[in-house]
């Protein structure tokens, strides 16, 4: 009889056992399962860092190739009638105008410093400044007259009137 009662004894004991083996089974799946996620989003982690680290690298760079092109900048323009008379003056305020208006579609800071008014329509001049990134690589003043031509009946033929900017 204490063979037998040995016995279920030890069926029991391994029963236990097993059972025992089975939860250390899963629980270490779980914890490896667990510690291979953390791997994945640590090595994703360090790729993100080194890409930040490869832009800043490359922003460094092309901040000392450009001269500082790329960063917030401030450009003046300064734009004039001439001795075109009162047509050169209406077309340097319509440049004016197509400056300001550039400006603000660019959503870039834009003012009129100074602005000296024509006799009879137009103006004689207009200072005006600009801010904003990449300002020095959009914007279109230009460095030589401007010509406007006329096509109307009324002017003689090959008019032209001027405004500098």
């Amino acid at each position: 009889m204490t063979s037998l009662a040995d016995f279920y004894t030890l069926r029991k004991e391994v029963e236990t056992t097993s059972e025992r083996v089975k939860e250390l089974r899963e629980s270490t799946l779980q914890a490896l399962t667990d510690v291979k996620e953390k791997i994945k989003l640590l090595n994703e982690f360090q790729r993100q860092v080194k890409d930040a680290e490869t832009i800043v690298k490359l922003t460094e760079e092309m901040d000392s190739i450009d001269g500082g092109l790329f960063q917030e900048a401030a450009e003046g323009a300064i734009i004039s009638g001439g001795a075109g008379g009162t047509d050169a003056q209406d077309w340097a305020d319509m440049l004016l105008r197509m400056y300001m208006r550039w400006a603000e579609k660019q959503r870039y800071k834009a003012k009129v410093v100074e602005k000296s008014m024509g006799e009879e329509a137009g103006i004689k001049s207009a200072s005006i400044e600009i801010e904003g990134a990449m300002l020095m690589v959009t914007c279109p003043v230009r460095k030589e007259p401007t010509a406007l031509y006329g096509n109307l009946p009324s002017m003689p033929r090959g008019f032209a009137s001027y405004a500098s900017c």
